[in-house]
C-alpha cells in the first residue's frame, strides 16, 4: 500500500514549536522529565535511531524516560490547540501551548483523523505518523489529574 504524501491548506497553522528542558518532577516517583515544553522560534527536526531510549527526534528537546520515548516512532509529538482548550475548559484553567508535552501546537488540524503512515509537511519538513500518543504516569503527575492516563485515552483525540 502506498503512503499518501498529505499538505494542509492556509487555514491549519502551526502555534508554536516546543523543546523541553529537563527538570524534576515530584510525584508517586521523583523523576526527571521532559514533559513541560517551552516555546521556541523554530525546531531542528531528524530521523532518531529506531529504538526507544534513542532521543528525541528534535535537536534540544530532553526525554526523561527513554524507556517508553523517543526513537524514530515517537520522535515528535504534535497536539492541537483546539484539544488544549478543550481540557482547559474541563478542568477550568487555561493550558499554554506545550503544555502536554508536544513539540509542535496546531491549530485547525483533528489528529484524531490523520492515518497511521500518513505524511504531511509542517514546514520544511516532511512528518510520518507513526502512532496516535500513549498517555503515560508521568503525564498524570504533571497535571495532577487521579485517573488522568484512562480519561485523556478514552477522549480519543491525543494527538501524533
Amino acid at each position: 500500500m502506498g503512503t499518501t504524501v498529505m499538505t494542509f491548506s492556509a487555514r491549519p497553522r502551526v502555534l508554536s514549536t516546543n523543546i523541553a528542558q529537563p527538570f524534576t518532577l515530584v510525584g508517586r516517583t521523583p523523576r526527571q522529565t521532559g514533559i513541560g515544553k517551552v516555546a521556541v522560534s523554530s525546531l531542528d527536526v531528524f530521523a532518531p535511531d529506531p529504538n526507544y531510549g534513542d532521543g528525541s527526534g528534535v535537536a534540544g528537546d530532553f526525554v526523561g524516560d527513554s524507556k517508553h520515548h523517543g526513537g524514530a516512532e515517537k520522535a515528535v509529538y504534535l497536539y492541537a490547540r483546539e484539544e488544549l482548550d478543550y481540557w482547559g475548559e474541563q478542568a477550568g484553567r487555561s493550558y499554554p501551548n506545550g503544555m502536554f508535552g508536544e513539540n509542535v501546537t496546531t491549530e485547525g488540524v483533528s489528529w484524531s483523523e490523520i492515518l497511521v503512515n500518513q505524511r504531511f509537511s509542517v514546514g520544511s519538513a516532511v512528518l510520518e505518523v507513526s502512532s496516535p500518543r500513549q498517555p503515560c504516569r508521568t503525564f498524570a503527575d504533571w497535571l495532577g489529574r487521579k485517573g488522568w492516563v484512562k480519561t485523556f485515552a478514552q477522549h480519543g483525540d491525543c494527538g501524533t
